[in-house]
């Protein structure tokens, strides 16, 4: 019994975890029908720069600006990386996409030495809670239900908003939104502003309860280097 709620417990809020980095992607994609390779690669330096962060100033303060990092971080890779591509071929905007994804890979791999960072204990949230007997941390109890509150909000914005009736009517006919005036660029940059601080949130729950975080930890397993190699071989 014991076994099978740490199962559950693990799944429920890892899933949950997950779905907060898979959001960005989804939306990226119901926009612009494409996947932003590097959108793992800002979850990534999310939980890099809150060990940074932390080892000279308060959690209170490194976590709050770690978002504010990873929003303007995410509007950059739009602007910089996809929008001087917004007419051109899709072969083109993906190969950005990957180039964009190891750009960061390599930086952090170049800052960090490749060496693995062990992400800060955050009070409460790393303190352990018993549940039928099994000892797991209060994170992993407080995921799921931040995660509905959060994607309530999210679709409170898309259903409810003027911005989220632009990027609704960006996702079903991109070309008509363009003719019939929609700030396209603006809606495009809110979206990856949304998908990257869901990013940042989302590896704040994923990194308190698996601590460890090497430059590849948010590689989509595709672009990996060591998946490049063995299919070079």
């Amino acid at each position: 019994m014991q076994f099978a709620v740490s199962i559950l417990l693990s799944g429920i809020s890892v899933g949950g975890q997950y779905a907060l980095i898979a959001i960005g992607y989804t939306m990226v994609y119901g926009i612009l029908r494409l996947i932003n390779f590097a959108h793992g690669d800002v979850f990534m330096v999310a939980g890099l720069l809150v060990v940074y962060m932390s080892a000279s100033m308060p959690l209170y303060i490194s976590i709050p600006l770690m978002i504010v990092f990873v929003v303007a971080l995410g509007f950059c890779i739009e602007r910089v990386a996809y929008k001087p591509l917004r007419s051109a071929p899709r072969m083109s905007v993906m190969i950005s996409a990957i180039g964009v994804s190891f750009l960061i890979q390599n930086f952090a791999t170049y800052y960090t030495g490749g060496l693995p960072q062990m992400y800060p204990v955050i009070p409460f949230l790393s303190d352990t809670v018993t549940i039928y007997g099994t000892s797991t941390k209060w994170v992993t109890i407080i995921t799921p239900f931040l995660v509905v509150l959060l994607v309530i909000a999210l679709t409170l914005l898309i259903n409810k908003t003027k911005i989220g009736l632009a990027m609704r009517a960006a996702a079903k006919d991109f070309e008509t939104c363009q003719l019939m005036g929609i700030k396209i660029n603006s809606v495009i940059s809110f979206t990856f502003i949304i998908g990257s601080a869901l990013a940042a949130i989302g590896s704040v729950l994923y990194f308190t309860n698996y601590q460890s975080i090497v430059p590849l930890s948010g590689a989509m397993p595709g672009l990996r280097p060591s998946s490049r190699r063995s299919s070079a071989a």
